[in-house]
C-alpha cells in the first residue's frame, strides 16, 4: 500500500477526477456513434449497386441507426432490449423492400464476321 501522500485521494477528489473522466466520455461516445452510422449507412448505400432514391436514403438511414444502437445495447449487456431492436430490424429490412439490384448476366461476344465465315465454311 502506497503511503505517499501525493498518490492518496480523498472521496472528494476522487469522486471529482472520475466525473471529469465520465463528462469527457459522455462527450465522445455520441460522435463515435455517430461516426459508426455514417460509415454503415455508406456500406448499405455502396452494397445497393445502383443509385440510391430518397426512400432508399431513409431506409438506409434508420437501419443504420436501429443496427447502431442494437451493438451499443449489446455492448453494454441489455440483451433484453436490444433483441427488441433486433426484431424491429428484421420488419424494417422486410417492410422497406431495400434490396440490391440483381446481378446482370454477362452477354456474350456476338461473333466476329470473320469467325462466322470460318466456322460455315468448315461445316460445308
Amino acid at each position: 500500500m502506497a503511503t505517499d501522500d501525493e498518490t492518496l485521494l480523498t472521496g472528494a477528489e476522487r469522486k471529482r477526477a472520475g466525473g471529469l473522466e465520465g463528462s469527457r466520455r459522455a462527450k465522445e461516445v455520441p460522435a463515435e456513434i455517430a461516426k459508426q452510422r455514417e460509415e454503415l449507412a455508406q456500406r448499405l448505400a455502396a452494397d445497393l449497386g445502383r443509385p440510391a432514391t430518397a426512400i432508399d436514403g431513409v431506409a438506409i438511414e434508420q437501419l443504420a441507426s436501429l443496427v447502431t444502437e442494437a451493438r451499443r445495447l449489446e455492448a453494454r449487456g441489455r440483451w433484453t432490449k436490444a433483441m427488441e431492436i433486433r426484431h424491429e430490424i428484421a420488419i424494417a429490412i422486410k417492410s422497406t423492400g431495400l434490396r440490391p439490384e440483381p446481378p446482370v448476366a454477362a452477354k456474350s461476344q456476338p461473333e466476329s464476321m470473320a469467325d462466322y465465315l470460318k466456322r460455315t465454311a468448315e461445316a460445308s
